[in-house]
């Protein structure tokens, strides 16, 4: 296995992990007693410890992006 290999191999392996690493991040903000922000169906929801929720804004719908593409943000002035 070429070293290019490997990199791609241990990439490829990154969204799982970034997955796992944000779940164990939010199940200890929790435990710890602090309050986490969530999106759900176009909205900013906080999740208080106890599991209640509150709707905190309303957001745009998500962008689908294709593995690879490029997205430009325009600048606001």
């Amino acid at each position: 296995m070429t070293t290019e290999d490997t990199v791609q191999a241990q990439e490829n392996h990154i969204p799982e992990r970034a997955r796992v690493a944000l779940r164990a991040a939010r199940q200890n903000a929790l435990r710890s007693g602090h309050s986490v922000l969530v999106a759900r169906q176009n909205q900013l929801v906080e999740v208080a410890p106890d599991g209640t929720t509150q709707v905190r804004k309303q957001i745009s719908a998500p962008v689908p992006v294709v593995c690879g593409q490029k997205i430009s943000r325009r600048r606001t002035a």
